[in-house]
């Protein structure tokens, strides 16, 4: 079986979650994104909300990072 191990690292930490599908982790990656938009001192968030947008910017700039790998559970 295969999980999917998903890092949120930012200024207080790290976050670990694993899941058990990328569209699981995928999800939670967009819901992060979608939770600290205002971050961004962009305008507030569109209707068509990107958040590759946000995790580009926020590795730029803004010290957060969102990274996933796949792991081999025995």
């Amino acid at each position: 079986m295969k999980v999917v191990v998903a890092t949120y690292e930012h200024r207080h930490g790290t976050d670990i979650q694993v899941f058990d599908s990328l569209e699981k982790a995928e999800a939670w990656r967009e819901d992060l994104a979608s939770l600290y938009w205002n971050d961004l001192d962009e305008e507030p968030r569109p209707e068509t909300f990107d958040a590759d947008y946000y995790w580009d910017a926020m590795s730029d700039y803004g010290g957060e990072w969102f990274n996933y790998e796949w792991y081999e559970v025995l």
